[in-house]
């Protein structure tokens, strides 16, 4: 073997004063650099004929091998998490330090959060407008009772008639014609008979506001009164 052996950038060892397994414990107790460090046991490792010969075992030069795979594998981790969090964030560079990626994801964040707490605030006001709101009329004209429950834009009648008072076969048809002529649209419409010989008519629907909202709701009932006078 020769008396110098050549490491990184054509830097030499010296064989004759001191073994590349001296220098390199010499080197890493003096704080040299990593890389360095194992560049020095690698010609250590060169020089020793036989791994039993060896000063130092070769579990620490495997060890050390490890170490640096794992910190390698650490900052690639690191790096792709960066990579992600930076492509979820709008308007951000390609090239921007990593610092400013935290920077402008806390941003991101906080914008996002704020805009949340609007549409809650905005859902909250609406459902409380909406909520449920009774309108009962209790008319005894010829025995007829019309009550509405309405809830945002849908409504429920629910009619009740005594059968002698009014046409039957006629009945049902005239009360949609009511509902038709307000353009309500009709969402469910049943009929049935109960023992007190009393029909009832229960009917669902849409109000339209266009035809105005509200108030169309009390010209229907109005209407379908008018039918039993």
């Amino acid at each position: 073997m020769s008396d110098l052996i050549t490491v990184n950038n054509n830097k030499n060892i010296n064989c004759e004063n001191a073994s590349a397994m001296e220098t390199w414990f010499s080197r890493k107790n003096k704080g040299c650099s990593q890389g360095r460090a194992y560049s020095w046991a690698k010609v250590a490792v060169a020089q020793v004929p036989h791994q039993s010969l060896l000063l130092v075992p070769m579990e620490i030069i495997q060890k050390e091998t490890e170490r640096r795979d794992r910190e390698k594998e650490r900052r690639k981790k690191v790096a792709d998490k960066f990579s992600v969090l930076q492509s979820l964030v709008p308007n951000l560079p390609n090239k921007i330090p990593r610092a400013e990626i935290m920077e402008e994801t806390i941003k991101c964040i906080k914008n996002l959060e704020g805009k949340l707490k609007e549409l809650e605030e905005s859902k909250k006001k609406k459902k409380e407008s909406s909520e449920t709101s009774r309108i009962s009329l209790n008319s005894t004209t010829n025995g007829s009772i019309v009550d509405v429950t309405v809830s945002g834009k849908a409504a429920f009648f629910g009619i009740q008639v005594e059968i002698n008072n009014v046409e039957e076969p006629f009945l049902f048809s005239k009360v949609m014609k009511v509902f038709e002529q307000y353009k309500a649209e009709i969402l469910n419409a049943t009929i049935s008979t109960t023992n007190e010989m009393r029909k009832i008519i229960t009917v669902s629907v849409l109000i339209n506001e266009e035809a105005g909202g509200e108030g169309s709701i009390e010209e229907i009932k109005k209407g379908i009164n008018r039918l039993f006078v």
